[in-house]
């Protein structure tokens, strides 16, 4: 895993939200209006949010580290 600056980070964070507005939209899609594609594009982008996830905590953990090493 290469070390990321902190503007890859925000980056990878800025994705993630990106993800949860189009969730959103799509998750009331889904049960609002009954639009079974919007189901499966919501559950596709909840994979894509759990991998966006743990990358951003790896990275935290990877930047934390050097900042305490730094120290």
């Amino acid at each position: 895993m290469s070390k990321k600056t902190p503007e890859e980070i925000i980056e990878i964070w800025t994705n993630f939200r990106i993800e949860v507005e189009q969730i959103d939209f799509d998750m009331n899609k889904a049960l609002i209006k009954g639009n079974a594609a919007a189901g499966r594009r919501a559950r596709t982008k909840f994979r894509t949010l759990k991998k966006l996830a743990t990358e951003i905590i790896k990275e935290m953990i990877e930047f934390e580290k050097e900042e305490t090493s730094n120290s």
